[in-house]
């Protein structure tokens, strides 16, 4: 049969808007910095989005070494409302924590998880889409881990969760006494759940998304209370002009 995961990674935007050019960070930073970030978007002609290269669906590489996914094309159809041309500059995820520079981008459209603390320090859009709290696990554990007193009631759990102190509170306040094993991203889930964890802490929407890259893995929402997180899109520098658009 057709290798699943090669469906995923020739997936085409809805729409025909040409490639996502990307470009490295240092080109970026050296664009001029006056005015608003929407006045200078409209100066250059260029809109320029902010990626991680760890957000299947949203912004991912898909076989032929194409930037595709659901924020992509929302950006390039972002920068076609603004008449501008849409360009991508990869940054680490930890600009969530540090801060965003405006010379790093004009807005960062990544599947990105608003958070009280994050919201400190970055302006976010409203949000667009609101994600599923899930497990990761072998196709044969999506029963046990579809009910929360069921997994409350699970001795010694270990579970994966990414290193982000907002996750790793979230699990902790819902089962209790869990050890939690960090890990940095989700390339990294699958080798920890055959080595040192039952489950992996992740969304619905993204872990479906994997599952097809690894078959054996399924998604388990657990019931009765689903619980969401929301996804919006950061704006450097709290810029009023562009969180109006």
């Amino acid at each position: 049969p057709e290798d699943p995961s090669l469906a995923l990674s020739d997936m085409r935007m809805l729409h025909d808007r040409g490639s996502a050019v990307v470009v490295p960070p240092a080109t970026a930073g050296r664009l001029p910095l006056a005015g608003s970030i929407v006045d200078r978007v409209r100066q250059r002609g260029i809109l320029r989005v902010g990626y991680f290269d760890d957000s299947l669906p949203y912004a991912y590489q898909g076989r032929a070494g194409a930037l595709i996914g659901f924020d992509v094309e929302m950006a390039m159809q972002f920068a076609a409302d603004l008449g501008v041309t849409a360009e991508f500059v990869n940054l680490p995820r930890a600009v969530l924590d540090t801060g965003l520079d405006p010379e790093d981008c004009d807005i960062v459209m990544s599947g990105v998880v608003v958070t009280t603390v994050r919201s400190i320090g970055i302006q976010f859009s409203a949000s667009y889409l609101n994600e599923t709290i899930a497990f990761l696990v072998p196709d044969l554990r999506v029963a046990a881990f579809s009910d929360w007193e069921r997994i409350r009631s699970m001795a010694r759990l270990r579970v994966a969760v990414p290193a982000n102190p907002y996750y790793m509170r979230k699990i902790r306040d819902e089962l209790g006494n869990v050890d939690v094993v960090p890990i940095r991203g989700l390339d990294e889930a699958f080798s920890t759940l055959t080595r040192s964890a039952d489950a992996v802490l992740i969304t619905a929407e993204r872990g479906s998304a994997f599952t097809l890259i690894h078959p054996a893995y399924s998604v388990a929402v657990p019931k009765p209370r689903p619980v969401k997180v929301p996804l919006a899109y950061a704006i450097p520098g709290r810029d009023a002009a562009m969180l109006s658009l």
